[in-house]
């Protein structure tokens, strides 16, 4: 469907995918409309999608994603949104930082002062607990308990970094706040030294 909304911007004259992407935004309407998993990566691809192709339902599941990242994942006691489902819960920095700059941008597009709260809370708890400050790269894995966290894969993985550099972008284009554009460019910066 990203391709084709894609397309649709750029060829608005071409209307040869009409069927495609009604039956793709069809499709994305019916498997994600209860999504529930802290996936922040799915957030703004179906947020894309829509506001491309002024599709208010996918809109609204992306906002419905959204929300279910704060009610169902989002722990205020450790200020982090992580896998709760397991014990000890299972944090992925990767997830939890792109679910975190979804949650700013879903609050601040839908004036939502607690999920921008979350949101930011998550990325300070993840930088906090998650990166190796010698290298300025983060982890792989964690868990935690009762507030502990425990590192149960060290590896920095290149893609797992771009994928946190990109969601600390994000965060940065919607908040301005430069900690999360200078943290962005010391992760990148880590992977190639």
């Amino acid at each position: 469907l990203n391709a084709l909304a894609e397309y649709t911007v750029l060829h608005p004259q071409d209307h040869a995918f009409r069927g495609e992407i009604s039956k793709m935004s069809g499709l994305i309407l019916q498997e994600f409309s209860n999504y529930n998993l802290p996936k922040g990566w799915l957030y703004y691809y179906i947020l894309r999608d829509g506001l491309l192709l002024h599709n208010d339902g996918l809109v609204n599941v992306a906002r419905t994603i959204a929300s279910n990242y704060y009610d169902h994942w989002y722990d205020p006691s450790v200020g982090l949104v992580y896998n709760r489902s397991h014990s000890p819960g299972v944090v992925t920095p990767e997830q939890s930082m792109t679910a975190g700059a979804a949650l700013i941008n879903a609050g601040m597009r839908w004036h939502q002062d607690a999920w921008v709260q979350a949101g930011k809370s998550t990325i300070a708890t993840i930088t906090q607990h998650a990166l190796d400050r010698s290298a300025s790269l983060f982890y792989e894995g964690l868990t935690v308990t009762g507030g502990s966290f425990q590192i149960v894969n060290p590896q920095a993985k290149p893609a797992t970094q771009g994928a946190i550099a990109e969601a600390l972008i994000k965060a940065y284009d919607d908040t301005h706040d430069q900690q999360y554009l200078s943290l962005a460019e010391r992760i990148l910066a880590g992977i190639f030294n």
